[in-house]
């Protein structure tokens, strides 16, 4: 019998190089999306995990639709102040709650904590990336699907269309 031929190995980018020599990117500024649900601190455990091993500067960053986030008040009757009260308190329970996820998972890393009001939270998540010049941002998916995606709409999807840098999608 004769040895069949032996196929060439791949040629791909780096032709001749091991894995350990072909250069890869690193991140080193990481923004954490998070609206403090499961699927996004599943997404905040694995940046914590990314940011101990690779040293990385890391934002805690949550962006809230204030439309969405209070019920509807009939401004005619002068209740904007009633509403932006509202809003305040609301940001500041927010912050808190940020503050006790950045000491639980990122202490000693020099976390930064950001909320941000925006009637699209995709946009601005990639909006903050940007400002902070992150090259990774982090986001959890509720692997919403159907109608529930066509009604809800998807803040991970709209932070990766509009996302410079890359973009870590974790479910």
């Amino acid at each position: 019998f004769r040895n069949p031929p032996v196929p060439p190995e791949p040629q791909g980018a780096y032709p001749g190089r091991s894995p350990k020599e072909i250069p890869m990117h690193v991140p080193r500024n990481i923004l954490v999306a998070t609206d403090l649900s499961d699927a996004s601190l599943a997404a905040v455990d694995a940046a914590a995990g990314m940011v101990g091993a690779l040293g990385a500067q890391v934002a805690l960053v949550c962006a809230f639709d204030p439309m969405q986030s209070l019920p509807m008040v009939d401004t005619a009757m002068g209740a904007t102040d009633i509403w932006t009260s509202e809003l305040d308190e609301l940001e500041d329970r927010i912050e808190r709650a940020l503050e006790k996820v950045r000491d639980e998972r990122f202490a000693g890393t020099g976390c930064d904590v950001v909320v941000i009001r925006d009637g699209s939270p995709g946009r601005a998540i990639a909006d903050e990336a940007e400002r902070r010049g992150a090259d990774l941002v982090i986001v959890g998916s509720h692997g919403r699907t159907g109608v529930q995606r066509f009604l809800l709409g998807s803040v991970a999807e709209k932070t990766v269309r509009l996302c410079k840098c890359s973009v870590l999608v974790v479910r």
